[in-house]
């Protein structure tokens, strides 16, 4: 759920804290907003948490129960700029459960490819990297 505009200054300056779980926490509220291009880029930080990968599991979990292009652009963003296999390794993780054993396989490959049209290219990157990860559960290529 989008979080109201009074609200949104409170968690987005609570994405910066020094403590993972606030962050965390941050990440998940935020979540609900990720529509917005501002809360977007706090969502790609909290995803790529340089701290703690805590942080990077909460928050790119709240963004696949969004079931939506806005989360699944975060995460796909993320895949592409990560300079750090360690974040593509939990945000794999992140897909999978989301995923099985019974989760939106066919929804999430038509928002990858609906991604793969994206002005960004680090997004269209991403987004291939994301419908090939679904690949093994899928019955179509």
């Amino acid at each position: 759920m989008p979080l109201p505009d009074a609200d949104l200054a409170v968690v987005t300056a609570a994405a910066s804290s020094p403590d993972w779980q606030v962050r965390a926490q941050a990440g998940r509220d935020l979540a609900g907003s990720a529509h917005r291009g501002d809360v977007g880029e706090v969502l790609l930080r909290l995803v790529l948490d340089r701290h703690d990968t805590a942080v990077t599991d909460a928050t790119s979990r709240a963004l696949l129960q969004r079931h939506d292009v806005h989360g699944l652009r975060v995460i796909a963003r993320a895949l592409a700029t990560a300079h750090d296999s360690e974040y593509a390794d939990h945000l794999h993780d992140a897909v999978t459960q989301h995923l099985l054993p019974d989760g939106p396989i066919a929804e999430f490959r038509d928002l990858c490819d609906e991604l793969g049209e994206d002005p960004d290219p680090a997004v269209r990157r991403g987004a291939t990297h994301l419908r090939n990860m679904a690949a093994p559960w899928t019955s179509t290529p």
